[in-house]
């Protein structure tokens, strides 16, 4: 199996069909042997990131936020809440040595904390960003990414 930890940022693309992302985004979700998670920090950026491009795009952002949420009822993506602390000190260390982002750092630490803990013999794990330079401290924090 393949554990994927994906980032708001490719979530929000799954329900935005005009975004140039929208295409990976909804293959990647759709891949039968592969098993998304985020943190709970998600919930958050994409239910925002939603919001916004619904008022943009002059539409009810309801629609948008009601499948987000039966989405994630059902485990896709699955929304994990790991140690806080654990989470904290690790982004900490990530925006100092990455100079990224304070939530890119944020999913990154909760990203190896998770992996670590779901992934087993035979599992492949990997750390999914659109966001290079996120992506580039995911690697130097030992993950593979894609």
């Amino acid at each position: 199996m393949r554990i994927a930890y994906v980032d708001s940022s490719v979530i929000v693309r799954r329900y935005l069909p005009g975004d140039a992302g929208h295409r990976d985004a909804a293959e990647l979700f759709a891949e039968i042997d592969t098993a998304t998670v985020s943190s709970t920090l998600a919930r958050i950026e994409v239910s925002g990131a939603l919001v916004r491009a619904a008022r943009h795009a002059g539409i009810d952002p309801s629609v948008l936020l009601a499948r987000f949420e039966q989405d994630i009822a059902g485990g896709d993506p699955l929304i994990v809440s790991p140690d806080q602390a654990a989470v904290e000190s690790s982004a900490l260390d990530l925006v100092r040595r990455h100079a990224i982002r304070a939530l890119d750092a944020l999913h990154v630490a909760a990203a190896v904390i998770v992996l670590a803990e779901l992934v087993g013999p035979g599992d492949v794990a990997v750390f999914v960003s659109r966001d290079n330079a996120q992506a580039a401290a995911a690697r130097a924090s030992g993950l593979a990414t894609g």
